[in-house]
């Protein structure tokens, strides 16, 4: 192999190693949004409930 298309397959595989931990990053900024918006809904409905049971 040439010089070239050695540098070249080392771009090449470091460019595939950056999309993979972006690709990691993402589904973990997923499961951090699904969480917090998990909680989020949560305390919404706990507001809601009290607001119901002092209005009845």
């Amino acid at each position: 192999m040439t010089p070239l298309l050695v540098t070249l397959g080392a771009i090449w595989a470091e460019i595939k190693a950056s999309e993979a931990r972006q690709n990691k990053r993402i589904d973990e900024l997923r499961s951090d949004l699904k969480d917090g918006l998990g909680k989020l809904e949560a305390k919404v409905d706990h507001l809601i409930e009290r607001h119901v049971g002092t209005t009845s």
